[in-house]
């Protein structure tokens, strides 16, 4: 519970600092739209289809809705994408998580309720969005520091 909370708010850091530098771009030259943050997870692949049954068993509120479906519409793209590679459930996948899908998937996944069996395939995508989320946000300092330097 302690790395969601502590995911959570690296995340916020991380949108927080993303807009005021993109703020401070927007003052020196024409507004561009900035691509959006892409996050690299790398998973197991068997995790990504526990992550699917996992979001089957959360209940979702009415404004939910969308961002359930997003999540699960993107998940369920990268699990046809691993099956056209041939890919084995032990095998790694990065696959690319835009930020804000990454945001409502670990969102939806603080209620999720495990069985014992499955906490240390939980705590691995726990862990994996994680360091995503810390290497995205460590590129995006040292590309903020480039910046400055500039």
């Amino acid at each position: 519970m302690k790395k969601i909370f502590t995911l959570a708010l690296i995340l916020i850091a991380f949108l927080l600092s993303n807009a005021g530098a993109q703020d401070n771009k927007n003052e020196q030259k024409q507004p561009a739209q900035a691509p959006p943050t892409i996050l690299k997870p790398v998973f197991v692949v068997e995790d990504i289809h526990f992550s699917l049954q996992l979001l089957n068993t959360i209940e979702v509120q009415g404004s939910e809705v969308d961002a359930f479906i997003q999540v699960k519409d993107y998940l369920q793209s990268i699990v046809k994408a691993v099956i056209a590679q041939n890919k084995a459930n032990t095998d790694l996948v990065q696959v690319d998580f835009p930020l804000n899908l990454a945001q409502s998937f670990v969102n939806l996944l603080q209620r999720a309720k495990i069985l014992g069996v499955n906490a240390e395939r939980f705590k691995r995508l726990q862990n994996s969005i994680l360091d995503a989320a810390k290497a995205a946000a460590v590129s995006n300092a040292e590309e903020q520091n480039g910046n400055t330097k500039k």
